[in-house]
């Protein structure tokens, strides 16, 4: 039985996916995870802002976030220019190119959704434990805690063609309102989520490439359309072989009416 430290254990399970997993640069994938026992992760409102500012830093320094947090506190403590800080870290510790593109994201009190585009060699698997592990130092050292954060290494499903990725992106873009966080009306309000930096709403500095989702579309207002529209069959089918969970009520029902297939044929072979 190996033992391992909760830093060792979380660095283990990225491994072990990285190698069941083989990622190929410039392609696009959905990665999913969530808490442990689906418990949250997300406990408050600087929780959401921890997380998102660790996606920003992710992507762009090879650089421990906290201890970026704790020079710029010691330098307004000592009257400096907090800027200066930030300036020196850019210029000795940032990516280029970065790792991964985010192309979308949200994120809900237990899990989260990603729409990432690889850029480098084994950028998902490199971006992913950066990420993944400082979220889990800081919510241990917050919340007083220990042992594994989340249910287990990242999930992955590689995004083959045009269809499923916009299907993807619209599925990540209406979570909170499956999850029942948001009401339809409010969906392009939900700010944990790059939907309404897409739509003019809000200004995302996490993005870096709206360019590349809004081309498939004629302007923002198509976008719009298409996002808020019910999903048909055929896009549930679509669906089906890139998502992870079980958020959306369709996915039971299918399942239902797959189990109620089975049972009849079944029977009829009985008869």
């Amino acid at each position: 039985m190996i033992d391992l430290t909760d830093w060792e254990s979380d660095r283990y399970n990225e491994i072990r996916m990285a190698r069941k997993f083989k990622f190929v640069t410039n392609e696009i994938y959905h990665i999913f995870n969530r808490g442990t026992g689906k418990s949250d992760v997300l406990l408050d409102e600087k929780d959401y802002f921890r997380w998102e500012s660790l996606l920003h830093h992710s992507t762009r320094y090879n650089y421990p976030h906290s201890l970026l947090l704790k020079r710029i506190q010691q330098a307004r403590q000592s009257g400096n220019d907090p800027l200066e800080v930030i300036d020196a870290i850019a210029a000795l510790h940032s990516i280029s190119p970065p790792p991964v593109e985010i192309i979308a994201r949200t994120c809900l009190p237990n899990h989260y959704h990603l729409a990432l585009k690889q850029i480098t060699d084994n950028g998902i698997p490199t971006f992913m434990h950066r990420l993944g592990t400082a979220f889990s130092n800081y919510f241990n050292l917050k919340y007083d805690r220990s042992g594994t954060l989340w249910e287990g290494p990242f999930q992955a499903v590689h995004v083959e063609d045009e269809k499923q990725f916009l299907q993807l992106v619209r599925y990540i873009h209406v979570n909170a309102l499956a999850a029942g966080l948001v009401t339809k009306e409010g969906l392009d309000k939900y700010v944990w989520s790059s939907l309404p930096g897409y739509l003019g709403l809000a200004d995302d500095s996490i993005c870096t490439n709206k360019a590349f989702l809004l081309s498939f579309f004629k302007d923002t207002a198509s976008f719009r359309e298409f996002t808020f529209a019910p999903f048909s069959q055929d896009e549930v089918t679509q669906l089906e072989h890139i998502t992870l969970d079980d958020d959306f009520e369709w996915f039971a029902e299918l399942e239902t009416a797959k189990k109620e297939q089975r049972r009849e044929s079944i029977v009829e072979l009985l008869n």
